[in-house]
């Protein structure tokens, strides 16, 4: 993505991060799951796989989800009418941490948050994104946590597990979020 439209995207995930939590429970206002997964999706638009990160150029991108989670009939709809990466989406869940193979980004719902050890571990050195919204997860090693700030919704990056990854952060997007767990790459 050239830089004039990732500036064109900034302003849009800024909105997203500064939406106010009242906003989603007002009559008319978007759920807080629409939001989340609206932020997964901009999320991909600023950060990049490694050429070897899809197992060939048709593959879709695979949007896997850890646990139950009120995002998936978003992340579905999202998945009819929209690509990610120039690439079809494809929803799927996963019975458990042993399933992210294949997966370019992995939601980790809270009920699953317990898993995350062995979803780093089989996610290790790879090109899957892992995120989640449970207090710490990025801390404890996801990628990206979105949490609660009052009434916003923001989000922790884990620049040293960012580095690892082989993903390369754009740095408008490590900007927006709040580091954990290192330096910002350069």
């Amino acid at each position: 993505m050239g830089s004039q439209s990732i500036l064109r995207f900034i302003p849009v995930l800024a909105a997203l991060v500064l939406l106010p939590g009242e906003a989603w429970t007002e009559a008319g206002g978007p759920p807080e799951a629409e939001v989340k997964a609206e932020f997964l999706e901009r999320f991909t638009r600023f950060i990049d796989w490694p050429q070897g990160g899809f197992k060939n150029p048709e593959a879709p991108f695979a949007l896997c989800l850890l646990g139950r989670t009120p995002l998936e009939p978003y992340l579905a709809r999202m998945a009819r009418t929209r690509r990610i990466k120039d690439r079809s989406i494809q929803v799927r869940t996963l019975a458990g941490p042993g399933e992210v193979e294949g997966c370019s980004l992995v939601w980790i719902s809270p009920e699953a948050a317990g898993s995350l050890e062995q979803v780093l571990e089989r996610t290790a050195g790879k090109a899957i994104l892992t995120v989640g919204d449970t207090e710490g997860l990025a801390a404890r090693g996801a990628h990206i946590n979105l949490k609660r700030e009052g009434t916003r919704l923001t989000f922790d990056i884990n620049v040293a597990q960012a580095k690892r990854s082989g993903l390369r952060f754009s740095s408008q997007l490590l900007q927006l979020g709040n580091l954990v767990g290192g330096e910002a790459p350069p």
